[in-house]
């Protein structure tokens, strides 16, 4: 019996592979261009929950809206430059609605603002604390039993003014959610 041995003899050219240094250099510059995406994203996460907001307050105003219709009584929503509550009005004064109630106090995050329009006009926004005598305190904007609204501007935006949004509403009493132009911030 005639036996063929066939042996695997190394290849005369050398294989090469990856050093340690090449290794390092390619996961650093991996490390570097997900860190880039990551801050990205973060970026227009945050651009996002802003938009977000601005569609929660529209929303809380259309209920405001609504509730003013079925309770009779005009509501109204005292804005501050970090946060908002909504009102009733009371025989001799507005009242804050119950904390119980979808329309309550909202704050707004750290390095976020409100501005209230009037015609155009840029209202000031008074921080209310809570030793404020209670027939001091008004609200600006009034949703009256009838379903009248009289037109306004909401801006919300981030601190460094990157990014804002409005709720604007017409004298017809539609309620619109549209960005706000950055030179316009």
């Amino acid at each position: 019996m005639i036996h063929s041995e066939t042996r695997l003899e190394p290849s005369p050219t050398y294989v090469r592979g990856f050093t340690l240094v090449e290794l390092l250099v390619v996961i650093f510059i991996i490390g570097i261009v997900s860190s880039y995406t990551i801050l990205r994203v973060g970026a227009r996460d945050g651009e996002h929950s802003l938009y977000e907001e601005a569609g929660r307050l529209r929303h809380l105003l259309l209920l405001a809206t609504e509730e003013a219709l079925v309770s009779g009584r005009p509501i109204g929503i005292l804005l501050q430059s970090n946060g908002y509550r909504f009102m009733v009005a009371g025989r001799n004064a507005w009242k804050p609605l119950h904390e119980t109630t979808v329309l309550s106090t909202h704050a707004l995050p750290q390095d976020w603002q409100l501005e209230l329009y009037d015609d155009g006009h840029k209202v000031i926004l008074d921080d209310i604390s809570e030793s404020t005598p209670a027939n001091k305190v008004q609200p600006q904007v009034i949703f009256f039993p009838s379903g009248e609204i009289k037109p306004f501007q909401i801006v919300i935006f981030n601190e460094d003014k990157q990014a804002g949004y409005q709720v604007r509403a017409t004298s017809d009493g539609e309620l619109d959610l549209a960005a706000v132009a950055q030179d316009l911030l």
